[in-house]
């Protein structure tokens, strides 16, 4: 049985949590055990850049996944912040879970593993890479590297389409990008979480397509009032989140 369901975090009542990690929080495991159909495993949340993505991402799989997750982000600098946090081989003491009183006891925390691809010119090297996959109850790479990469590198040649069980992307207004798309429709998963700062893409192009998202949104002006964003990025953010919203025509909606 998945990690994710034999180990109970410490995740309601923790005040190490940020206001919009447990609200969002919530927010998916009530929409999950909810609404079970099919045609709606994608859900979005919106939070702005400070406001606790990566934590999140970090909790969200605890009695929601039943198998691995694969954790999306669009590029290296990303990939490499998001595993920073949850390299729970090398640095389990300075993970998210453990800093935050999510997991305490170090051997029950999930395997995290940073997939970058592999020596081609060691044949050897693939098979260990497929080893630390199979081994791993979280996957973290770059959207390059799952589709993108050379034939014989890219993820989706290496791992069968039911793989993982749930599939959370960072970033996520450029998931209309085809890189990203063919992911998706690769990957056979029961639930896919989108997490981005800017739902409205400047191509117009939808985010989401499920009609109940977003199931969360944590607003800027929210985030600014709690202290999480400085005031300093404001404006600069204000007018370029204003400019999209302005340029798509279509009205956000509540959460």
């Amino acid at each position: 049985m998945s990690i994710f369901q034999t180990v109970t975090p410490f995740i309601e009542g923790n005040k190490s949590l940020l206001q919009p990690q447990l609200e969002a929080y919530r927010a998916a495991k009530s929409f999950y055990e909810e609404l079970t159909q099919t045609d709606y495993k994608e859900t979005l949340i919106i939070m702005p850049n400070g406001s606790g993505k990566t934590g999140l991402m970090s909790i969200l799989p605890f009695k929601l996944c039943s198998g691995r997750v694969l954790i999306i982000t669009p590029g290296k600098i990303i990939r490499k912040t998001v595993f920073k946090e949850l390299d729970s081989i090398s640095n389990p003491e300075e993970t998210f879970w453990y800093k935050h009183n999510i997991v305490l006891d170090k051997k029950s925390l999930p395997k995290s593993y940073l997939y970058k691809g592999w020596n081609s010119k060691d044949k050897s090297d693939k098979a260990r890479t497929i080893q630390k996959l199979q081994a791993s109850d979280i996957v973290i790479t770059n959207v390059h590297k799952i589709t993108g990469s050379s034939e014989e590198q890219a993820l989706i040649n290496l791992i069968e389409r039911n793989f993982f069980d749930m599939i959370i992307i960072d970033e996520a207004h450029h998931v209309a990008a085809d890189m990203w798309q063919k992911t998706l429709e690769y990957f056979n998963v029961k639930k896919v979480i989108k997490l981005t700062a800017t739902p409205v893409r400047a191509d117009n192009l939808d985010v989401s397509n499920n009609p109940y998202d977003p199931i969360y949104r944590y607003s800027l002006g929210q985030s600014i009032k709690d202290g999480l964003v400085k005031d300093i990025i404001k404006l600069g953010y204000l007018y370029k989140f204003s400019s999209w919203v302005f340029q798509s025509h279509k009205p956000l909606k509540s959460a």
